[in-house]
Order: C-alpha cells, then structure tokens, then sequence
C-alpha cells in the first residue's frame, strides 16, 4: 500500500495549469486522510485536503483522483465551499474559484465549479450555478439553475 501511495505521488506530476513553468513541477496533496486502490485507479484524500501545484492551490474537504493508464486524469474536488487559486498569467493576476464541487481534467486543464460557483480574476466576477473555466485558453461559461435564476457577471473596466 505504501508503495502504491508513493507511485500514485509520482505520477501526480502531469500537466496542469498555472504559470506554464508550473505544469512541469509535481502535485503534492496533504490531507488528514488518504487511501489508493490501484486496480480501480483511484487515490481518495479527505479531511482538510489541501493541493498544490506550483502557483495553483486547491483546498476541499474531499479530493478523489482518477488514474489511467497510471496517470492522473482527472480531479474532484468537494467542500462547503471548495476552493481553488491560480496565476494563469502574470499579467492578468490570480484567479481564484468557490463552488461546492470542483471537477478538474487535468489533460484539457478544464475546471467545472457547480454548486453556487463563483470565479473571480482581480475585479472581475462570474457567479452561477455552474461555471466551466478553460485554463489554457482563458476562456469560461457560466450557467444558472433555471427557475427564475439569472448568472451574474461583474466586469471591471481597465483605466490605464
């Protein structure tokens, strides 16, 4: 088992977002809890889970990490909230995400926040039920529940 834990943390060094130097450093979780089942290709982390990638942080109460092919795929993240941070750009600042549930597919570096998410970049804020947040290209979609339920975006205009 101990074994597996150390393998599973070696191979958690795929490619991610964050400054582009930071895709090639390896993702280091800590958490109160931890455990691996290799033949399913899943690592669990519970109890103040806290990731880090770089310049990329996320903290959940739960973190699960799906394997293929020995590779981590992809990441969800759950929490009252979950919290993700990151530099993209220099340039542009931080951006930092809130949602119950961060799903994160470390290959397309596409994070989906569902569950009252938010995504805020300096001034800048998008709130909805769901927000799909494209880190290597930059781009986003945010959607709402329905029922009478509308997406909020704040945006701050550059006086320079």
């Amino acid at each position: 088992m101990a074994r597996s834990l150390i393998a599973l943390l070696l191979t958690l060094s795929t490619a991610a977002a964050a400054l582009p130097e930071d895709r090639d450093l390896p993702i280091t979780v800590n958490a109160d809890n931890a455990s691996f089942d290799e033949r399913a290709g899943r690592a669990v982390y519970t109890g103040n889970v806290i990731l880090t990638q770089g310049a990329l942080r996320i903290e959940a109460a739960r973190l699960t990490a799906k394997l293929i092919n020995g590779q981590v795929d992809s990441m969800t993240a759950t929490g009252s909230p979950a919290i993700f941070a990151d530099t993209p750009n220099v340039e542009q600042g931080p951006v930092k995400g809130i949602a119950s549930t961060i799903d994160w597919t470390l290959t397309d570096q596409i994070m989906v926040l569902t569950g009252d998410a938010e995504l805020t970049q300096s001034t800048n804020t998008v709130i909805g039920e769901s927000v799909i947040y494209r880190q290597a290209k930059g781009t986003l979609e945010a959607s709402s529940q329905g029922s009478g339920e509308r997406v909020q975006m704040t945006l701050t205009p550059n006086n320079s």
